[in-house]
């Protein structure tokens, strides 16, 4: 049971959920299914009402409240009828938000939702940086998540679900995931323990002696997973900072929207993609680029570029996402042309990551289902179609 923490005063309690990492390494390809373990959970600790997770944009109960459905921000949707364990949901459409008669002021600037509660005619709620609510048609409102101007559950409400079966039941959706009060908002608790949503996108270092391991969480940043712990951590890292600061650098050089970047070893070799699916190749350590040719009907965002670890600086691999679907590039000349190493461009799902094994040939693309993986010539141009299988389909 999740512990409850009343929003005068904030406490950090450890909950677990699950998240999964690669465990062999990329040379230890067999044709027998990958071994997989979990570790650590699906929650992070920020110092909220309880730990967080990804980002949820609707809340809404079944009709006699005995269910509760969220639907997150890539589009799943789960449900829970013990307010603990979720699992996936049919195709369940949200109900239209019950929107009040009228609301005299509003209780913050930027308040950009008021919902009405069916249960009591009187009652208006806003969604701003608060949650706020009004008994009285907006004349004077009770700000339900502030402690000290600082929202507990996070800021920015996107959603609210009240409970037809006791209306002082009150569930939040935000970026940091789904929140319940039992009390009409005067304690909170979160339900993000064994929601399936903690958005992890890279791998930054495994676990070494003393130092967990460290993954990034879009929405947070850097976390740590302490040796023997089920909650990530947020932590500080150098390693993030100074790609942030690159990243600044290369995009002013460019005046374009950088979204990846990769070097070689010796640093003399630098790639760049953008936003809107261009790559930008220097070869003087970044000091200028020059704007590279992709193959026709390639289109999407730059996610990742990995360069040769060795001293072929001129080999590497792009990975480009957009709606449905991802690509997969490699150049082997320093980008004067890019091969697809995914001849159907609907095969690959919409990718984060890219990472490969330069002497075996072996390639890692980590997508929103699941790893993918396949062997090629990552040192020469070839024309052999690239085979693509998926290395999680076992997982539960």
């Amino acid at each position: 049971m999740e512990p409850i923490v009343c929003h005068k005063g904030t406490v950090r309690v450890p909950v677990s959920i699950l998240t999964l990492v690669l465990a062999f390494g990329l040379t230890g390809w067999a044709q027998q299914s990958p071994d997989w373990r979990k570790i650590g959970g699906q929650a992070v600790q920020l110092a909220l009402a309880s730990p967080a997770t990804g980002s949820v944009d609707r809340v809404w109960y079944s009709a006699d409240g005995a269910v509760l459905y969220a639907r997150t921000t890539s589009g799943k949707t789960f449900q829970t009828s013990d307010f603990d364990t979720w699992l996936p949901s049919g195709d369940v459409a949200p109900p239209e938000p019950l929107q009040p008669a009228g609301v005299v002021r509003s209780p913050e600037s930027g308040a950009v939702r008021f919902l009405a509660d069916a249960a009591n005619p009187y009652r208006t709620y806003a969604l701003g940086r608060q949650l706020s609510r009004s008994d009285d048609g907006g004349r004077s409102w009770s700000n339900l998540t502030s402690f000290h101007g600082t929202s507990i559950i996070g800021p920015g409400p996107r959603d609210l679900a009240v409970s037809r079966a006791n209306s002082d039941q009150l569930v939040v959706a935000n970026g940091l995931g789904v929140w319940r009060s039992m009390d009409g908002g005067l304690t909170w608790a979160g339900l993000n323990r064994r929601l399936p949503n903690l958005p992890v996108r890279r791998i930054l270092s495994t676990q070494n002696g003393t130092s967990g391991t460290r993954a990034f969480v879009e929405g947070v940043g850097a976390v740590e997973l302490p040796p023997g712990g089920t909650v990530w951590l947020e932590v500080p890292s150098v390693t993030l900072q100074a790609e942030a600061l690159q990243m600044q650098e290369y995009r002013n050089a460019l005046r374009v929207e950088v979204s990846a970047f990769g070097q070689s070893a010796d640093g003399s070799a630098v790639y760049v993609g953008t936003a809107d699916g261009q790559l930008w190749v220097s070869q003087d350590g970044g000091r200028s680029f020059r704007k590279t040719a992709l193959p026709a009907d390639v289109s999407g965002r730059v996610e990742r570029i990995v360069v040769d670890s060795g001293t072929r600086k001129d080999v590497a691999l792009a990975v480009l996402s957009g709606g449905t679907r991802s690509h997969v590039l490699r150049t082997t000349n320093g980008g004067e042309f890019w091969d697809i190493l995914d001849p159907d461009p609907n095969f690959l799902p919409p990718a984060y990551s890219v990472a490969a094994d330069w002497a075996a040939g072996a390639v890692y693309v980590a997508t929103e289902r699941g790893v993918f993986y396949s062997r090629t010539d990552l040192e020469n141009a070839v024309t052999n179609p690239v085979s693509w299988q998926s290395l999680t389909d076992n997982l539960q």
